[in-house]
């Protein structure tokens, strides 16, 4: 096979396997393909050898064979180690295997082989935030735009950082770059209705999310980010529908969290609990999840129950929410004792909304978001 696509003009090779990852139609389905701009395209000096060994490895990731990539890759690494682009290709896909300590790995070769590779710094930011190292993730991200200040992938990655470190404004600005490059990656207007809403820009939010959804109508991220936001506003019908509908097309467990929220709000209680119960086994301990699950079980009069997941979410809440945290405990502590009165006073004090505004930024380490 290397062979045969070895015949044709090297060049034109790497540009057609490049710009299948580049197709608009593949954005949403490799996360990691977003992330390759095209001035991560093979040194101008490569070999011939080289440029036909990274056309191999290029074909194999368009096809999705990604163990065979990288079987490939470790071959050829094994005689070179010192290629900073073959490392960054394994990276690529390693990534979509989610081997995240791997692609942190070879990005920090070939950063170390090629200091100024600034895709090699935006795709370890990428990675970084995933494993939830997100003040490292920002530098490399930084990193990248001094290196490269056009680079509109970048801009939304950092993006994405400053929401988790709780900077929706720095956030807004960095994806209204990235938007005005206009190279950005999927799901831009979900991303600026995120960083909208953490603002209390509401209005603008719902503008976003709207048009996000319909800019990508089979995409669950869209949906998914559409039900936050309509918790946050206290829309739980629309919630509900939105949660539900993303998990019909594939999202992952944040939406249990939402639909879980909205039904919280509705007094569906058990429902909630079974949400909470689904989302748990995906993400163990994860403390909104044991918050929604307290809420369910103290409503059915399994006090004990709730006290210990009410226990089990104080262990686990993050000190940036711990205010927000202690104000919520209180008001569940009081409620606790007086199960029949709970829904009328969640009604009131509308306390389970808490678990909405809390999660504002919130992505568990051990869940990939889908957004790129």
């Amino acid at each position: 096979m290397i062979d045969r696509i070895g015949r044709a003009p090297i060049c034109h090779q790497i540009a057609a396997a490049l710009s299948i990852f580049f197709s608009p139609g593949n954005a949403s389905a490799n996360v990691a393909a977003d992330s390759v701009a095209s001035d991560a395209r093979p040194p101008a000096t490569a070999s011939f050898s080289q440029a036909r060994a990274y056309t191999y490895a290029l074909g194999l990731f368009s096809q999705k064979q990604y163990d065979d990539e990288i079987a490939f890759l470790n071959g050829y690494l094994s005689s070179d180690s010192s290629d900073a682009y073959a490392f960054f290709l394994r990276a690529l896909a390693l990534f979509q295997s989610g081997e995240y300590r791997f692609v942190e790995a070879d990005l920090s070769h070939a950063i170390d082989l090629k200091p100024q590779f600034a895709p090699a710094y935006r795709m370890r930011c990428l990675t970084r935030y995933q494993l939830g190292d997100d003040s490292e993730a920002k530098s490399d991200c930084d990193l990248a735009l001094r290196i490269n200040p056009t680079d509109s992938r970048a801009y939304a990655y950092r993006g994405d950082v400053l929401i988790q470190l709780g900077y929706p404004a720095q956030a807004l600005a960095d994806y209204e770059r990235s938007m005005r490059l206009g190279v950005a990656p999927g799901s831009m207007h979900v991303r600026k209705c995120e960083a909208e809403a953490g603002l209390g820009d509401y209005r603008a939010a719902d503008i976003d999310c709207e048009l996000g959804v319909k800019e990508d109508p089979g995409n669950w991220f869209p949906l998914q980010a559409r039900a936050n936001l309509e918790n946050r506003e206290n829309k739980f019908e629309r919630a509900l529908h939105d949660a539900t509908e993303s998990l019909r097309l594939g999202a992952g467990p944040e939406s249990l969290l939402e639909r879980a929220t909205a039904n919280i709000q509705l007094a569906r209680y058990r429902e909630a609990g079974l949400d909470a119960n689904l989302y748990l086994t995906a993400v163990p301990g994860d403390e909104y999840a044991l918050i929604a699950r307290a809420v369910a079980r103290a409503v059915a009069g399994d006090r004990d129950g709730a006290e210990a997941d009410v226990l089990s979410a104080r262990a686990n809440f993050s000190a940036n929410n711990e205010t927000a945290y202690v104000t919520w405990i209180a008001w569940f502590r009081l409620q606790l004792h007086n199960a029949p009165d709970m829904a009328k006073a969640m009604r009131v004090k509308r306390a389970p909304v808490a678990i909405a505004c809390i999660r504002c930024g919130h992505r568990p380490a051990s869940v990939k978001p889908h957004r790129h």
